[in-house]
């Protein structure tokens, strides 16, 4: 039970850190709610957008297919995550970020809308597209949140009433403080995510031998895991297509996008994008010496606990504990950011941009209601109808790769582009992306349905450009090209 009184006073921790958050400097404005007033220091921004980032997949998902694939996850998963999403903070981050304050975006869609001109229905259209990326995701913490319970007490809490005690803590702080809560209670989740992850790794690691002996025994016992491409299936067309789009898209999710706006200064912008640059590679490389070293010496346990499990037969059930706190710090980290910016699709996006005109006041009661009521709905479907959304899971990345042609084209002031060939290519893209992903046509010549998406949106995206009208306006394109670098 041990793991359990570790587990419970770390929620209790992150409870209290978000309430008090939110009492400290209490949410009075929209501008408090959506995006923490624009207030926060580099380091805050840094670890609430990478807490967010590093969900449930980061300690299960990812060491699982390490451990069974081997290094072609690293370079597909790490260094295109490193050079796709992390670059193109580093990259645009500033720019979007001075374009933001100017203008006062919130969500992608606010800057894609102001810069091809489009109406209602353009942005509904894209909240659309954002509101079906998020909903997956928060279905995967909620089984992910009752299994935390259920492990640290040894089976006597139940998955439904683990992930409702979480969901009712997250539920909370949100309700009190909005964005501020949010990424104040992902500075602490984020250290200790970061801890778990680096401790974990480079401790089991160590323990069971680690340096050039392991993995010259990982050469003699697994060479399949070393091998650069060809195990598995992960062919070249497979991996580098299946790196695009999990390494790339990231940045475009509103969860996501929403952390170039919060910097309090152009400097702050500035450095935590090369932070979270150099740090995703350093413990993408730890945590893939870890789970080779894992599969050469436990071959034979489940690859989705492979992290857990190995940590398990090493450390102390103390430190297991620990261990077990930071997967919930994961999924805590990434779920109350889902739910927020799931917030503000359904109210910014769709509500305001139907013309309604709600008081500070009513916006913020408008976004916590919704709050609720999505995470009510997410926490039902996942329990009882766990299909409606399963069926789901395998486009959130591609929805948000898809939107590279038109976002690249609106960071880099593209004149030709247009509205109409903006919406029809990702039309053509979504349509694409689904006759590949499944059935007899799925991934064709073993390239990803995601990067099929994104060629189809591209070719369609430039005819129909540059045969209708109207074009960015002059002032639009002065605006983004002033905004620099």
């Amino acid at each position: 039970m041990l793991t359990l009184y570790i587990l419970i006073g770390w929620l209790t921790l992150i409870f209290l850190v978000g309430i008090l958050a939110g009492r400290y400097k209490p949410v009075r404005s929209r501008e408090d709610w959506n995006v923490a007033g624009r207030s926060l220091h580099w380091l805050t921004n840094y670890f609430t957008a990478h807490a967010t980032q590093l969900s449930a997949l980061t300690m299960m998902g990812f060491p699982g297919l390490i451990y069974t694939v081997g290094v072609p996850v690293t370079y597909a998963h790490y260094v295109a995550y490193m050079l796709g999403t992390c670059g193109f903070f580093v990259l645009f981050g500033v720019k979007i970020w001075r374009l933001g304050k100017k203008f006062r975006f919130v969500t992608p869609t606010d800057f894609l809308t102001w810069y091809y001109g489009g109406g209602r229905w353009f942005r509904y259209f894209l909240a659309v597209l954002f509101f079906v990326a998020l909903i997956p995701y928060i279905q995967i913490q909620v089984i992910g949140a009752g299994w935390i319970f259920n492990e640290a007490s040894g089976g006597l809490i139940p998955l439904w009433l683990g992930a409702l005690i979480m969901y009712a803590i997250i539920i909370a702080y949100i309700w009190v403080g909005g964005l501020r809560s949010v990424a104040y209670t992902d500075v602490v989740q984020g250290a200790l995510l970061l801890f778990g992850l680096w401790a974990g790794s480079l401790g089991t690691f160590l323990i069971l031998g680690g340096g050039p002996k392991a993995l010259a025994i990982a050469a003699e016992k697994v060479p399949q895991l070393l091998y650069v491409s060809g195990y598995k299936g992960w062919d070249w067309p497979f991996t580098i297509s299946w790196s695009l789009v999990l390494g790339v898209g990231w940045a475009f999710h509103v969860h996501m996008w929403l952390r170039m706006y919060t910097p309090r200064s152009e400097k702050d912008a500035r450095i935590w994008s090369g932070v979270i640059f150099a740090e995703n590679m350093i413990h993408g490389i730890l945590l893939t010496l870890a789970m080779i070293t894992a599969a050469t010496l436990f071959p034979d346990i489940r690859p989705d606990l492979a992290f857990l499990t190995m940590c398990k037969k090493v450390f102390p059930l103390a430190m297991y504990g620990v261990f077990i706190a930071a997967v919930a710090a994961a999924l805590g980290s990434t779920l109350n950011s889902q739910a927020h910016a799931l917030g503000l699709v359904v109210i910014h996006d769709f509500l305001e941009g139907t013309n309604v005109k709600l008081t500070d006041r009513g916006y913020i009661w408008a976004n916590r209601i919704t709050v609720l009521t999505a995470m009510t709905a997410g926490y039902i479907l996942a329990f009882y109808y766990p299909m409606v959304l399963g069926s789901l899971a395998p486009y959130p990345a591609a929805l948000g790769f898809i939107l590279l042609p038109q976002v690249i084209c609106a960071v880099t002031a593209q004149r030709w582009v247009t509205k109409y060939g903006a919406i029809a290519g990702l039309i053509a893209g979504l349509i694409t992306m689904v006759v590949f992903s499944t059935g007899p046509f799925k991934n064709p010549f073993h390239i990803h349905f995601g990067l099929w998406g994104v060629i189809a949106n591209t070719i369609v995206f430039v005819i129909v450009s540059l045969l209708t009208k109207p074009k960015p306006s002059e002032e639009v394109i002065k605006e983004v090209i002033e905004a620099g670098w």
